[in-house]
C-alpha cells in the first residue's frame, strides 16, 4: 500500500499518487466530496471555472484541482472544502489563473 503524503510535502508526489480515478468508493468519502461540490456550484454567482475544480476524497483526504479565474473563486472553494471536511486535510492544487 502507498504512504500518504501529509499536508505540506510535496505536491508533485500528491500529484503522482491520487486523480479524480481514485476516488474512494466509502460513503463517507464520497458525502465529503458531494457536499463540498455541491457547496461551491450552489454559491450566488459561481463562474464557470469553478464548475470545473476537479475534487475527490481519498483516505480523507479532500483534493481540490483545476484552474479558477480569479482569487476570490479560489479563496470561496477552499472555505467551503475546509468547513465540510470537519478539520481533516484539504489539499489545495488550485490554481488561479488569470487571462
Amino acid at each position: 500500500m502507498s504512504k500518504l503524503l501529509g499536508v505540506g510535502e510535496a505536491t508533485d508526489a500528491r500529484r503522482d499518487k491520487f486523480t479524480s480515478l481514485d476516488q474512494s468508493s466509502d460513503p463517507h468519502e464520497v458525502d465529503i466530496t458531494r457536499k463540498i461540490r455541491e457547496a461551491i456550484v450552489r454559491d450566488d454567482a459561481p463562474g464557470v471555472t469553478v464548475r470545473n475544480v476537479k475534487i475527490f476524497t481519498v483516505s480523507e483526504l479532500a483534493t481540490l484541482r483545476g484552474p479558477v479565474r480569479i482569487t476570490d473563486e479560489h479563496a470561496r472553494i477552499v472555505a467551503a472544502a475546509e468547513e465540510i471536511a470537519g478539520g481533516k486535510d484539504v489539499i489545495d492544487e488550485i490554481e488561479v489563473k488569470i487571462d
